[in-house]
């Protein structure tokens, strides 16, 4: 069961100094908690772990209670401004160092002056907003499992079975989670189960910690997926409602009901995008060579087939994947600022139906790995050996990198489309770190997916 307790009227994020006058009639307990000062990291750490243990909470510092006997938030000295930015270090560096796994917080500032709480313009209170927590339990660096009774943080008895298997099933019910829709494959029909499909799974809130939601009409969010300002990179002519979201589909020169790109989203943020993936089947012979006409890479493609003496082979064409994970992010990245998200996004991804094929990407760099150290195929049954359900084995796309600049749908869509080659055996990681190969990737994949679309439609022709 989940607690969004808050005794503030208003989101975290929009509110000010002022709106804190409302803790005076706000009692320490379950989920409050007042300090004057900034205590010692063991005390920090107890605090918060035992608040992510139980139901999720608020602790505020540079705040008095009033008395013991009535402890609602008295008066407000607050944290002086030469120590605050030292007093936040303090109190992220004791929650990572002291809690294991680390619980999700937010910190934040309210500064002075604050004339509804008394409240000097060179102070601040801090407050650490804790949820409850889907990785609990969180063991404290003393070895103890706390969690919050009234107004207090208590150990957990070690043979207090209940309550220790009540942490461990909140994070197990998750997983389960995961792990039953990672396994939820489409249901194929005959001709469909010959056809590679990618399966990408996305949610912006692996741990279930910040509880994101999609609050627009149908109409507005039918426009983040094709919007009326521009031409979206990837466009869906079919979207409609269904409980708790939409579906958006490319149906357009394919039948009704078969599994075209599909992508159903969620209200929670949660989507699922089923890709079909372009295969080539082909018996082969020293006569006769694999149909590839458009791409750059045709000719030492087929001469490395013809020196390997394969008999038949099947061909996933990876190179639409670039440019169609581009339009997934700037899709995305239209989602996240319609439900004002800046925390970043995680996706893993199955490949379907792909058994014994072999990945093919137009990129001078793929084909020489392929003649110096072989041709890859993709076996399905080595998926089994990874933990792709589980969200800390999720792809993470940070919602800006180390500089603090945004990142953008080119350099996602390149990381995806190296997790996805390096899946299927092309490590293209190394191309990046090669010194024989200049750093353009972006450009290369997206020429290789112009030119799939061109060899497309060629095969479409010739049929």
């Amino acid at each position: 069961m989940e607690y969004n307790y808050s005794p503030f009227p208003k989101p975290i994020d929009e509110l000010t100094a002022h709106d804190l006058a409302i803790l005076r009639t706000v009692h320490e307990g379950w989920y409050v908690e007042y300090k004057e000062v900034v205590p010692n990291p063991q005390a920090i750490a107890k605090s918060v772990s035992a608040f992510a243990n139980t139901y999720g909470g608020f602790v505020f510092y540079g705040v008095r209670e009033k008395s013991k006997q009535e402890n609602v938030a008295g008066e407000f000295p607050g944290i002086a401004s030469e120590d605050v930015e030292a007093m936040r270090e303090r109190i992220r560096q004791a929650i990572c160092a002291h809690s294991a796994p680390e619980p999700h917080f937010h910190l934040q500032t309210f500064s002075g002056p604050s004339e509804a709480l008394g409240l000097n313009e060179d102070k601040h209170i801090i407050l650490v907003h804790v949820p409850q927590s889907s990785k609990a339990p969180h063991i404290h660096k003393s070895g103890v499992i706390y969690r919050r009774v009234a107004d207090s943080s208590e150990p957990t008895a070690e043979n207090d079975r209940h309550a220790l298997g009540e942490l461990f099933k909140r994070s197990n019910k998750l997983l389960e989670t995961y792990k039953s829709w990672y396994e939820a494959d489409p249901d194929f029909t005959e001709n469909e189960k010959n056809h590679p499909y990618l399966r990408l799974l996305i949610t912006f809130d692996p741990w279930r910690e910040r509880l994101p939601w999609l609050d627009l009409t149908v109409p507005e969010i039918r426009n983040l997926f094709n919007p009326e300002d521009k031409i979206a990179t990837l466009p869906f002519d079919t979207i409609y409602s269904m409980r708790g979201g939409l579906i958006a589909r490319q149906v357009k020169g394919n039948e009704l009901d078969s599994l075209s790109l599909t992508w159903a989203l969620k209200r929670d943020l949660t989507s699922e995008i089923l890709i079909p993936i372009p295969c080539i089947r082909a018996n082969y012979d020293e006569d006769k060579e694999i149909e590839l006409a458009g791409y750059e890479q045709e000719a030492r493609f087929n001469k490395l087939l013809r020196k390997l003496k394969y008999t038949s082979i099947s061909i996933l064409d990876l190179n639409q994947l670039y440019p169609i994970f581009r339009g997934i992010f700037e899709t995305l990245d239209r989602i996240a600022v319609a439900a004002d998200w800046k925390h970043g996004i995680s996706a893993t991804f199955k490949i379907l139906n792909s058994d014994r094929s072999c990945p093919f990407i137009d990129i001078d760099y793929v084909i020489d790995k392929y003649e110096t150290h072989g041709i890859p195929i993709a076996l399905n049954f080595m998926s089994s050996l990874r933990e792709h359900h589980h969200p800390d084995k999720f792809i993470e796309f940070a919602y800006q990198n180390e500089d603090g600049e945004k990142f953008n749908s080119e350099t996602h869509a390149a990381i995806l489309m190296m997790n996805v080659a390096t899946h299927l055996g092309i490590s293209m990681w190394e191309y990046l770190i090669d010194e024989n190969y200049e750093s353009g990737l972006f450009g290369k994949l997206l020429l290789a997916g112009e030119r799939s679309m061109q060899a497309q439609s060629l095969r479409n022709k010739a049929k």
